[in-house]
């Protein structure tokens, strides 16, 4: 019977036949055609995958050791500046442009100029400022807001 079926199917007129069978494929190659296409597609899937992870770890890579050494070169600057803040010559320099200060042996001569010299205290500036008060403190400020009078004030120790 199922000699007579295949050979029932083989006499079926082209338009009717399917793509395999108009191959000359065998259902059993057929099936086995499609088993071996799906492991090579899953085969060929799973390697793309991991040469595009394996790129992008590269990426990665190559983006920490950009800022790696973005971040060096910036430790070294700042240790050049320490290292030049904490010298003899700068803390001299910020004495006389900030303090007006001279050593013992030098003569100072004082040009006058319409303009002040960039970076030169002037002596209002460097006389003292009255100091405003400070500013309420935050809950003064709320207990204001809510209940619109100062807050009582309490003393320790005192007895009424």
């Amino acid at each position: 019977m199922d000699s007579s079926s295949s050979i029932d199917r083989e006499r079926l007129p082209l338009e009717k036949q399917r793509w395999w069978q108009r191959a000359g494929v065998k259902p059993r190659d057929f099936f086995t055609w499609l088993i071996l296409a799906g492991a090579c597609f899953v085969v060929i899937w799973s390697l793309a995958s991991s040469v595009w992870r394996n790129y992008q770890i590269r990426e990665d890579i190559t983006t920490a050791n950009n800022n790696l050494s973005q971040l060096q070169l910036e430790r070294d600057r700042l240790k050049s500046l320490l290292v030049y803040y904490n010298s003899k010559s700068f803390q001299e320099i910020e004495l006389r442009r900030h303090f007006l200060l001279k050593r013992p042996d030098e003569t100072v001569i004082a040009l006058r100029s319409s303009q002040p010299l960039a970076g030169v205290a002037t002596p209002e500036e460097l006389s003292p400022k009255t100091i405003d008060a400070p500013p309420a403190e935050g809950w003064r400020l709320w207990w204001q807001f809510y209940f619109g009078s100062a807050p009582p004030v309490f003393t320790v120790g005192s007895t009424n």
